[in-house]
């Protein structure tokens, strides 16, 4: 477990980063571990995410984990709201609990009319989230609580009823 600051969305204080606590991290420099698997700039091949992990950089002091910069941000963000999100849907239905880290696509490029920009979604096809460049002058989407649990829960939707419609319709 590792104790790292994460911008904070979700309170309407002043405060604009909280500490939280990372679980079943494997590996810092992508913050990989049980609840997510990063790609950066990802390519889909056979119903999988495919590409590099992004490289994350944090800077340590007094045993808490600082992002030095925007891309490291997002990713511990990411981390810990997916991990907060799965945590809450295993408590309600342990048939829930996912087989496998949630892959996670950053700076994700599509075609134009699939809404390069300033956007995020699930994709059925690979499982993924997916969240295209950013180039405004606020905080990304991916670090806002709200999208990250709207996309999550279009997961659920896909594992529960998509999937388990095609199953039964085969």
């Amino acid at each position: 477990d590792l104790k790292v600051l994460i911008s904070d969305t979700t309170k309407t204080s002043d405060k604009k980063i909280r500490e939280v606590t990372l679980k079943g991290v494997h590996n810092l420099k992508n913050v990989s571990g049980k609840y997510a698997q990063f790609y950066y700039s990802p390519a889909a091949s056979k119903s999988k995410l495919m590409g590099e992990a992004p490289k994350a950089q944090f800077v340590k002091s007094n045993g808490l984990y600082v992002p030095s910069n925007s891309i490291s941000q997002q990713m511990a963000t990411l981390y810990y709201h997916v991990q907060q999100l799965t945590d809450m849907a295993i408590a309600i239905s342990p048939e829930l609990t996912p087989t496998r880290p949630l892959p996670i696509g950053l700076s994700t490029i599509l075609s134009e009319k699939e809404g390069n920009k300033n956007n995020a979604f699930f994709d059925g096809h690979t499982q993924a989230l997916l969240f295209v460049p950013y180039d405004l002058d606020n905080l990304p989407i991916s670090v806002n609580a709200g999208i990250v649990a709207h996309e999550f829960f279009h997961s659920l939707f896909f594992k529960e009823v998509i999937q388990a419609y095609d199953y039964h319709t085969e």
